[in-house]
């Protein structure tokens, strides 16, 4: 599924974090990209040539956290450059990378994700799926359940394509969760209908999952319908899977991650390592739920 992986690595434990996650989803080509450099876009001659005297030690640490994940074989590379985001975007471009890996926040929470301001700006606007790894990731995790949001809309279609192909890949089982929930209370209160209304919510979401989960060639798969809103189920959902996979909304660069409410969220709250699949990445056909077929022998 992801042949060329990009992991960044900034020397500190997110780094390693990265490493191991991009590691564990077993990638036949890993890069590992360390960007460093003074932090300013226009910078005098004489500074570059202090950071590019530090490129040896930095490839030497890099290949030391690439070891210990199990990597050895990983490609390193060291970038002098400002923006650590614009680096791994660009590097994601020149290698067409399948997905970039990257950790979370130094002061983030043990086991949880906080993605700090230079994987904002990674995830907004990158060219491939990004993974985030939680913090204390250690070398040889890996999921053994994989999970993803679905909701019939093309990016969730996106999302579930590249969690079925994963989980065929690392034998993995997969669970597809789908949420529903009433509608919205409003100034106007209710619809008179409510019940009758919820009840056609809810079946026509079990129709979706059931669509979902018939069209995914995975060996091992369950589907699993959630009363609520999509970002505290899916959440919910981390909590039980190791691995967790959602789409980027739908509108925004036609190839570019462009976070939505509730990848927004999975991506601040998930209790597992999350990946973000942009629109545009192969999807399968949408499933076709009774009512459409009513629809069509009609």
């Amino acid at each position: 599924m992801f042949n060329r992986v990009i992991a960044g690595f900034d020397g500190f434990d997110g780094g390693r974090d990265a490493i191991a996650l991009a590691a564990a989803l077993r990638p036949k080509h890993l890069t590992v990209l360390m960007a460093h450099g003074p932090q300013m876009s226009v910078a005098p001659p004489t500074i570059d040539r202090h950071w590019d005297a530090l490129v040896p030690d930095a490839e030497r640490y890099v290949a030391a956290a690439s070891a210990e994940a199990g990597r050895d074989d990983a490609e390193t590379r060291i970038v002098n450059a400002s923006s650590a985001a614009q680096a791994l975007q660009q590097a994601a471009i020149d290698e067409d990378a399948d997905l970039l890996v990257i950790g979370s926040a130094h002061h983030g929470p043990l086991g949880r994700l906080l993605v700090g301001d230079v994987g904002a700006a990674v995830l907004q606007g990158a060219p491939c799926p990004v993974a985030v790894a939680p913090k204390r990731l250690r070398p040889g995790w890996r999921p053994e359940r994989i999970g993803v949001g679905y909701d019939g809309r093309s990016e969730s279609r996106a999302a579930l394509a590249a969690a079925a192909d994963l989980a065929i890949d690392l034998g993995c089982t997969l669970t597809i969760g789908t949420a529903w929930q009433e509608p919205a209370y409003t100034a106007l209160g209710y619809p008179a209908e409510i019940q009758e209304i919820s009840a056609e919510i809810q079946s026509h979401a079990q129709q979706l999952l059931d669509g979902a989960v018939a069209s995914a060639d995975v060996a091992s798969i369950e589907g699993r319908l959630m009363h609520g809103g999509a970002a505290d189920a899916l959440r919910d959902l981390s909590e039980e899977v190791d691995l967790m996979i959602v789409g980027s909304r739908s509108y925004g660069a036609p190839l570019g991650v462009l976070l939505g409410s509730t990848a927004h969220r999975l991506v601040r709250d998930a209790r597992c390592p999350v990946i973000v699949v942009p629109r545009g990445t192969r999807e399968p056909a949408a499933p076709v739920t009774s009512r459409e077929r009513a629809k069509v022998s009609s």
